[in-house]
């Protein structure tokens, strides 16, 4: 819905063109969006672990339209603590398309009764699978994830796993770069995490955001780059490192959720999350290029995005690119440790008449709770955004539940 009126506090779009001094009062259109939430999974109240525990930690949530009904998939264990073992990827839909009735959640990847090839748990206790990413891809429901447990490099390992319809099990593979479970590049083994949601570019590829960590240093030397899959799924090789050019990016050790969009064939935008300097908003998010369908990359630099911070997605409809993201930045004491937990909502950021480097924030879409919002992911469907998302507080003492949670919202038009 777009409302016009002489000044407001939303998503100015248009305004005036001219150089010259314009006339007051000056009129602009509003973005003002009916936005609407559902719950997938209630964080204190459901009975999915896997001996009918309550899932206190639900997190890192994708979803993707297929064959009528929603599908949401998202890493949960059973206390609130993120990077914990006995983590597991799960999985709901949606009964009869209807987003206020979900399916109870079911282990997606290592349940007999959901795959073919369900992916053994050898190591009960330090299984971690995270961050699963969806896409529909023709006929087919596509997942990136990853997977870690035990001790060892053989042990982090990136996964790809798709089924060709909704009644059908998931059909598992371990993803192999060059033979080996961790590409090599200038001589370095890496673990690749799937850390955003795919897209599928102009020329059939799909391109998997992720971030890098050096296996020398495990944990400790997230790189940015991605996954390039063949159109039909039979194939795929890891992009080049985005380059760290600075001393600060050199040092790095804390960059994470990866957002990609391509701008025109070949051209394609990553933005990235790198909490290494929090110690101002601008400075959260980053971006690099690739001019060649995300085989190779420019520079890291910054956004200079201020109140964007992190774990979000870029798409394009109607001739302009939205992004959602977190809305609040973390804020830290200069020794490291954490001031306050921000995070307090999402909100779309949109471009400028299709520029596709200049956003203005926008609407907060996230609910009324103001608890921590984590990695809002947005998928464009029938003219509407439909952004997933998790809300709840952690705490190593007592079990909050996080939630999962699905917002729809309209969005502007070509013309405002």
């Amino acid at each position: 819905m777009f409302t016009a009126i002489t000044f407001g506090f939303l998503v100015m779009l248009t305004g005036p063109t001219s150089a010259s001094t314009p006339s007051y009062p000056i009129s602009y259109q509003v973005f003002d969006p009916q936005i609407s939430h559902y719950k997938v999974q209630d964080g204190e109240t459901n009975t999915c672990g896997p001996n009918g525990e309550t899932l206190y930690y639900n997190h890192m949530v994708s979803a993707a339209y297929y064959e009528g009904e929603w599908v949401v998939m998202w890493s949960a264990h059973v206390n609130s603590m993120e990077v914990e073992t006995n983590n597991l990827n799960y999985m709901s839909t949606t009964v009869d398309g209807s987003l206020t009735n979900w399916t109870q959640a079911v282990i997606a990847f290592s349940d007999s009764n959901q795959c073919v090839n369900p992916v053994a748990v050898p190591y009960l206790g330090t299984i971690r699978q995270w961050q699963p990413e969806l896409i529909t891809v023709g006929s087919e429901l596509w997942c990136f994830w990853d997977i870690t447990y035990g001790a060892g490099a053989d042990n982090l390992s990136a996964w790809f796993s798709k089924k060709t319809s909704a009644t059908a099990k998931w059909n598992n593979t371990k993803m192999l770069f060059g033979g080996n479970t961790q590409p090599v590049i200038d001589g370095q083994a890496y673990f690749i995490n799937p850390a955003g949601l795919p897209i599928r570019l102009s020329n059939g590829k799909i391109l998997v955001p992720a971030f890098f960590d050096d296996l020398s240093t495990p944990g400790s030397n997230h790189r940015f780059g991605g996954i390039i899959v063949e159109a039909n799924g039979t194939a795929w090789t890891n992009s080049a490192l985005v380059p760290m050019t600075s001393y600060e990016y050199e040092q790095a050790d804390d960059g994470y959720e990866v957002a990609v969009y391509e701008v025109a064939d070949g051209h394609i935008i990553m933005m990235m999350r790198y909490t290494e300097d929090l110690e101002e908003a601008s400075t959260v998010m980053h971006w690099a290029e690739s001019f060649d369908y995300g085989q190779s990359w420019s520079p890291i630099d910054y956004v200079g995005l201020e109140m964007a911070a992190g774990g979000g997605s870029v798409g394009k409809i109607n001739g302009r690119f939205i992004a959602s993201y977190i809305d609040h930045p973390l804020v830290f004491n200069i020794d490291g440790t954490m001031k306050h937990q921000g995070r307090y909502g999402a909100a779309l950021f949109v471009s400028r008449s299709g520029n596709p480097k200049s956003f203005v924030p926008g609407n907060c879409i996230t609910g009324p709770n103001y608890w921590a919002i984590g990695h809002p992911l947005m998928t464009v469907h029938s003219n509407k955004l439909y952004t997933v998302y998790s809300q709840g507080w952690q705490s190593p003492s007592q079990d909050y539940g996080r939630h999962i949670w699905m917002s729809v919202c309209d969005v502007p038009s070509a013309t405002n």
